[in-house]
């Protein structure tokens, strides 16, 4: 949508697609991260999207269905860190 001259533009990812350095995530402003995406994604793509987010960036995360303990830790340390701030 376009409003007072600013754009979204929305796009869709695969896990495979996403980058392990959180410099790879600069060039968004914010991101959803839906269930399938979450559990496909590796340890340190995790981690760099934490740190992009302790950073500054937008995360919105719609978890559901089974998450491994990786996933579901690194949630719950995000989470945390956000009640905490």
């Amino acid at each position: 949508t376009e409003q007072s001259g600013l754009s979204t533009i929305g796009a869709t990812m695969r896990a495979s697609d996403v980058g392990a350095d959180p410099f790879w995530w600069c060039g968004f402003d914010g991101v959803v991260l839906l269930p399938d995406g979450l559990r496909d994604m590796k340890s340190a793509q995790l981690a760099s999207l934490a740190t992009w987010v302790r950073a500054g960036g937008r995360l919105v995360v719609f978890a559901g269905g089974q998450l491994g303990r990786s996933h579901l830790g690194w949630l719950n340390d995000l989470t945390a860190e956000a009640d905490d701030g």
